[in-house]
């Protein structure tokens, strides 16, 4: 049956777009992961949370994803195993993702299936888990003699899709109206707040570095991105009062490349100073600024900083960098051992961590 002809008083030639068909389609890209855990007694006594290799899909190496493992889950009872996919990315597209997770039989057959429905990563909201909460109950392991060689070996499959700005949904009868303004300028906000920083106009705070540096800023800038901050001037405290914030612990070019991010989003000499960053990301509570930092060390992990990749790792809490310094020192471990930095290493946790990696190997 043809289309209805259009009567809109609106109506333009681009209405001939009515008898047209179209469709939407989505790329989706698979993957399987196959991660054995050995000497899964020993992990479920320890209680640690355990991490795989973060790997790529060759299709689309852009997207980073790791997984998850708590041997005790995350009930009082400790009787569950909880298990999560992780998406390790530091791109800025929406990613959907759908998880099938089994348990591999000694014949390699899928028993205890569990699916997800598809979701939405959202670092803001959940972090980038996608996952089960109880996967799988401890007596059903040990019923089933699922524990093989005292190993325990999960199959992971993924289906995600990656989707590039906003989906804009149309009805194949509307008429297009033309736009009054098709080339709008292009947005100076960024660009007036780097000025504005640079500036100084109108400051009501002042940074202070440890070499003695200032930094006119803005409290409402800075109570707006940074929580630490929020709280600083929100109550009675000293710099408050005086006006003044004094950082003894990050030299001047430190807290000018925090406080561009904080106006700005950017770091324009991130790989200059990463591991300050870090520790200022981390002292503000800018969660993202500590990712690329994060993502920018991951990138230069070598043997002479190795172990103090590790170190900063755990200290600031940056589960998927430590992962990536094990990792690292798992495949070159003689080497890095007899490095300087290794002598700086004096967690036991930590050392014992790197020497469970080895002996996994």
């Amino acid at each position: 049956m043809p289309f209805p002809l259009c009567h809109s008083s609106v109506c333009t030639p681009l209405c001939t777009l009515a008898r047209k068909t179209g469709s939407t389609e989505a790329r989706i890209d698979k993957a399987s992961y196959i991660w054995t855990i050995h000497d899964f007694n020993f992990h479920e006594a320890e209680g640690s949370t355990l991490y795989a290799t973060t790997f790529s899909i060759t299709a689309n190496r852009k997207f980073k994803w790791n997984f998850e493992l708590k041997p005790n889950g995350e009930t009082d009872d400790k009787d569950t195993i909880s298990v999560y996919l992780m998406n390790c990315s530091f791109v800025k597209d929406k990613v959907y993702a759908k998880l099938n997770v089994f348990i591999l039989d000694s014949n390699r057959n899928k028993v205890f299936a569990k699916v997800t429905k598809v979701n939405e990563f959202d670092r803001e909201i959940d972090h980038c888990n996608l996952g089960f909460k109880e996967f799988l109950k401890k007596d059903d392991i040990f019923r089933n003699n699922l524990l093989i060689g005292n190993a325990l070996t999960i199959m992971f499959e993924i289906e995600f899709s990656a989707v590039h700005g906003d989906a804009i949904k149309k009805t194949v009868h509307e008429c297009i109206k033309p736009k009054l303004f098709p080339d709008l300028p292009a947005c100076n906000l960024k660009k007036n707040l780097r000025q504005m920083l640079k500036r100084g106009e109108f400051s009501d705070v002042t940074l202070i570095s440890n070499d003695d540096k200032e930094f006119p800023a803005h409290k409402n800038i800075l109570m707006a991105n940074s929580p630490v901050f929020a709280t600083m001037f929100k109550h009675d405290m000293k710099e408050r009062r005086l006006n003044r914030v004094e950082i003894d612990d990050m030299d001047a070019e430190t807290v000018y490349q925090l406080l561009r991010y904080i106006y700005t989003g950017k770091c324009k000499s991130l790989k200059k100073v990463p591991a300050d960053l870090l520790a200022a990301a981390d002292k503000y509570g800018l969660d993202r600024l500590k990712l690329m930092c994060a993502e920018e060390l991951g990138a230069t992990i070598s043997v002479d900083n190795a172990a103090s990749i590790l170190a900063l790792a755990d200290l600031y809490d940056v589960k998927e960098l430590k992962n990536e310094a094990i990792k690292f020192i798992s495949l070159k471990p003689a080497r890095v051992l007899n490095s300087p930095g290794w002598k700086d290493i004096h967690s036991n946790e930590l050392v014992n961590e790197v020497c469970s990696a080895l002996a996994r190997l």
